[in-house]
C-alpha cells in the first residue's frame, strides 16, 4: 500500500468506528483536527504522513471512550499492524498520541506531535469546542470536572447537570 492508501484505510476505520460517538470525540471531531494538523504541517514543513496519521488515530483508544482505561498503544498497534505498516512507523505514531491529550498533561516533543496537539486543542475551544464539552458532560451524567494546568494547578472548574 502506499502512504494515500493506508491514509484512506484508516480515514475508514475511523469513520465505521467513531460515527455517532456520542461524547464529543466523533469522525467530525477528528476530520476538523486532519484538517487544521494538515494546514499547520505544511506551514511548518512537518511529515506530512506522520501528522495526518497520527491525527486521525490521535482519539483511538483514548480513556475517555474505553472506561478510563488508556488502550492507545494496543489498538493503533493493531490496525497500523494490519496494514503492514513499519514498526518504526508505528512507534512514532504511538508516542505522538501519547502526547496529545491536554489529561495527560504531557508535553509534545516532536513537530508532528506539537501539531496534532494544537489542532485538536484549537477543535476545543469556541462554539465547537463548547458543545463538545457539553456531548462530553451528557455521556458522563453531568459529573463535576476540575482541569489542572500542566504544573497541576487547577485553572477552572465547571458543573453540568444535564
Amino acid at each position: 500500500m502506499n502512504q494515500q492508501q493506508i491514509l484512506e484505510a484508516v480515514r475508514s476505520f475511523v469513520y465505521r468506528e467513531f460515527s455517532g460517538e456520542g461524547t464529543g470525540h466523533d469522525y467530525f471531531h477528528l476530520e476538523r483536527v486532519v484538517k487544521t494538523a494538515l494546514r499547520i504541517a505544511r506551514e511548518e514543513n512537518a511529515d506530512l504522513f506522520l501528522t495526518e496519521l497520527a491525527a486521525w488515530l490521535h482519539d483511538v483508544g483514548d480513556h475517555k471512550l474505553n472506561n478510563g482505561v488508556d488502550r492507545s498503544e494496543e489498538q493503533i498497534t493493531g490496525i497500523l499492524s494490519a496494514l503492514s505498516i513499519p514498526a518504526d512507523t508505528i512507534r512514532k505514531v504511538i508516542t505522538i498520541v501519547s502526547q496529545v491529550s491536554f489529561s495527560k498533561g504531557k508535553i509534545a516533543e516532536s513537530m508532528e506531535a506539537m501539531i496534532v496537539q494544537d489542532a485538536d486543542r484549537l477543535d476545543a475551544i469556541g462554539a465547537i469546542g463548547l458543545a463538545r464539552v457539553l456531548r462530553l458532560a451528557a455521556a458522563g451524567n453531568g459529573r463535576s470536572t476540575t482541569r489542572t494546568s500542566r504544573n497541576k494547578q487547577p485553572f477552572s472548574t465547571f458543573t453540568i447537570n444535564c
